[in-house]
């Protein structure tokens, strides 16, 4: 017979029963997400769902060649993989890469703190203005490099429009003529293929549910993780953080 202490006629065993049931089903959630985030040799990616990612035929994206804007803004200024692209259609072209390496140098700049500026202005001016640099753009007149230099040299507080002058010469060539050619290779070809892809729906299917983490605007968040590439995130259940994922 059960000697156990009763409350009511039911036994405290019983009572602890269920707590210790969600105890448990913590720990085993905490350590499937634990091992989901550390990876393992498949990294979480699924064959099957993996087949989901593969490039469609280019045939099959034709279509958005002529609903898509074909500006320079758009494709390589707003969205990263049209940067991407570009910048490796770029680097088929000696002088074109000097204009993206001076791009990425002066987006650098433009992060730096007050006190860091001047020394990293000085590395570009020394690396693309500098008149024996090997990597020196010509298409910037010498005046405008002046410009610059006497600012580095002199003792005025660095700005962080120090280069603006010299990067609206950058990007006005890239994004005329190099601009057009870039619409007419395959690399563009790539980005419909991306755009494509990006198109799809994106549904709870898509990933595998770990565990709640907490509450948010739509409702709970959950830790998932992509069947197709592996990768960890956050994401809020319900009907609206859909809509908001797919958006």
């Amino acid at each position: 017979p059960d000697q156990s202490p009763k409350i009511h006629g039911t036994s405290l065993l019983r009572l602890k029963i269920p707590s210790f049931t969600m105890e448990l089903e913590n720990i085993v959630a905490n350590t499937v997400y634990i091992k989901a985030r550390r990876g393992s040799k498949s990294k979480g990616r699924s064959r099957k769902w993996r087949k989901m990612l593969k490039f469609p035929h280019i045939s099959e994206c034709e279509y958005l060649r002529d609903s898509i804007e074909k500006t320079y803004e758009n494709i390589v200024e707003e969205q990263p993989i049209g940067k991407k692209l570009f910048v490796q259609f770029c680097a088929l072209d000696p002088r074109l890469e000097k204009f993206t390496k001076f791009e990425e140098e002066l987006d650098r700049f433009a992060l730096q703190f007050a006190e860091d500026r001047l020394r990293v202005g000085k590395e570009i001016a020394k690396r693309f203005l500098s008149t024996k640099a090997s990597a020196r753009i010509e298409d910037i007149p010498d005046d405008v490099a002046k410009r610059v230099k006497d600012v580095l040299s002199g003792d005025e507080s660095i700005g962080g429009e120090l280069f603006d002058d010299c990067q609206k010469i950058i990007r006005d060539c890239l994004s005329g003529k190099p601009f057009e050619d870039f619409l007419e290779s395959m690399y563009f070809l790539r980005f419909l293929q991306w755009k494509h892809l990006e198109r799809r729906p994106v549904n709870k299917h898509y990933f595998r549910h770990y565990r709640v983490l907490g509450k948010g605007g739509f409702g709970e968040v959950c830790a998932v993780q992509s069947r197709c590439t592996g990768n960890v995130r956050d994401e809020e259940a319900g009907e609206e953080a859909s809509k908001e994922t797919q958006r």
